[in-house]
């Protein structure tokens, strides 16, 4: 049965199911030795070319997916910058696996997320569906996100902030923004800092990914 993407799948024993049928490529950043090896083996196992990294760099953006550890603040950040990348499928594993991480990580638009504490098998399922264009999320938090609203509800932000914003993507500088708004610079940066931390953003490259999906940086 042939699922799209590359991808098949057999109900004869042929071959396992998501086996992969042109050979991709994945990169897998994670810190810790024993745990990439293992996860490596996993997607070798189903006929991916894996390359591994213990940090971000370049190379991670030559392959097909990268499956990337997001543990940190830094790891945030450095997510923001493989996602304006359009030739590459992004998975974040993550270890804030919590409806708040999941929507932090939507709202970037990444091809898929899951738990770094999952199953290797599901995690190799979930970057399969990624490169095969679906995102696959688990069931609690499916139900959560769609309680709370899913990801459609506007950002929390105050119509100065959106203003802010809006100014920030045509350059602005935050000594410019206080000028304007009559504040000192110290009171803009604390202003800026709580506004990232309100809509989930690391930082101001961050925050203008989430303005312009949100439809914020058109108005």
């Amino acid at each position: 049965m042939e699922l799209g993407g590359g991808f098949a799948a057999t109900q004869t024993g042929d071959a396992p199911v998501g086996t992969i049928v042109d050979v991709q490529t994945v990169a897998i950043v994670e810190r810790l030795p024993a745990y990439r090896r293992g996860l490596a083996a996993a997607f070798a196992d189903v006929g991916f070319a894996v390359e591994e990294l213990s940090t971000f760099d370049q190379s991670a953006s030559d392959t097909d997916a990268v499956v990337f550890t997001i543990d940190s603040e830094e790891a945030w950040a450095r997510l923001t910058e493989l996602v304006t990348d359009p030739r590459v499928v992004v998975v974040a594993l993550l270890e804030d696996a919590t409806v708040t991480g999941y929507r932090r990580a939507l709202r970037l638009g990444l091809a898929g997320t899951v738990s770094r504490e999952a199953p290797t098998e599901q995690i190799v399922a979930v970057v399969c569906a990624a490169l095969a264009g679906t995102t696959l999320l688990p069931c609690p938090i499916a139900r959560q996100l769609a309680e709370r609203g899913g990801v459609e509800q506007p950002l929390p932000i105050s119509d100065n902030e959106a203003g802010w914003l809006r100014e920030m993507a045509d350059g602005a500088t935050i000594a410019t923004l206080a000028q304007a708004a009559r504040y000192s610079e110290r009171q803009m940066h604390r202003l800026i800092a709580n506004l990232y931390k309100r809509i989930g953003a690391a930082n101001r490259q961050q925050a203008l990914v989430f303005a312009a999906r949100y439809g914020i940086l058109d108005a």
